[in-house]
């Protein structure tokens, strides 16, 4: 059973394309070596202490505890040549991790709608390399779809208890759309812009091609889903905020206040 399980997995990997093979020999061979290159330091400090230092007389517990504290102080220069071969080998996937996650931290201070939906798709389709990338809002009717980069096309609108936005707002977790069936197609994930149990909309990201996000690629799409969630939340708010003080102090004429109450009920239901 054991061959018949690893030559399916291997068919399974080619011909599918579970996941990017070069990138994943690249990677093996990349450490491996720095593996190697730490255990060998490990023999060869080891061997040096026991000829220098123990001799023939040493304790039992002084031989177990030389062996243990250099494990402990190579295990930390292991993790710095980690950072490294990360940083100078898989530069393309470094600079990229960075750059979403220097998104994620200063989307909060984007100050108009527009400018946040234009920059998440923009960023997203850049680093991630999606093919297709698109943003959905809440309205009082459906999700509606505000931003969209690349083909296929998705849905100008998407029906409020489509399975996808039932499955995002149940379980506020990143939705493999090949799992269920949605108007948003089988191509790719759904993140939630969630924010206090409120489901404002969803970032939706095509498969590359032939390649699988990786775990730790789908949660960094989902932090930087969040934290855009976050950034609509406040600048919604503010908007409605800017509308009632408006109203309060007359600035508004009856016709202008009412087009304005239309647009704000229509863009961004409040639940």
């Amino acid at each position: 059973m054991l061959p018949i399980a690893m030559a399916g997995f291997l068919y399974a990997v080619l011909r599918h394309r579970v996941v990017d093979v070069s990138f994943v020999l690249n990677r093996a061979l990349v450490y491996a070596a720095t593996t190697s290159l730490v255990l060998g330091l490990f023999a060869l400090l080891e061997s040096l202490i026991e000829r220098t230092t123990l001799g023939h007389d040493a304790s039992l517990l002084l031989e177990l505890a030389v062996p243990l504290g250099l494990g402990a102080a190579l295990s930390t220069v292991h993790r710095r040549i980690e950072a490294v071969v990360e940083r100078f080998f898989f530069r393309h996937q470094y600079r990229a991790e960075i750059a979403l996650r220097r998104f994620a931290q200063e989307c909060a201070f984007v100050t108009q709608p527009e400018n946040l939906f234009d920059l998440t798709v923009d960023q997203i389709a850049r680093h991630a390399g999606a093919p297709r990338v698109a943003l959905y809002e809440r309205t009082a009717e459906a999700y509606v779809c505000i931003r969209q980069q690349g083909e296929p096309a998705l849905p100008e609108q998407v029906t409020t208890d489509d399975l996808a936005f039932v499955g995002l707002r149940a379980r506020n977790a990143e939705l493999d759309l090949d799992d269920t069936q949605s108007q948003l197609g089988r191509d790719g994930y759904a993140f939630p812009l969630m924010l206090r149990g409120t489901l404002l909309g969803a970032l939706v990201v095509g498969q590359r091609p032939g390649e699988h996000y990786a775990a730790d690629e789908r949660e960094l799409l989902f932090h930087v889903a969040h934290e855009v969630g976050a950034a609509l939340f406040a600048l919604r708010a503010r908007e409605s905020q800017a509308f009632v003080r408006a109203l309060a102090q007359g600035i508004l004429k009856p016709e202008d206040a009412r087009e304005q109450a239309i647009k704000l009920e229509t863009t961004w239901v409040m639940a």
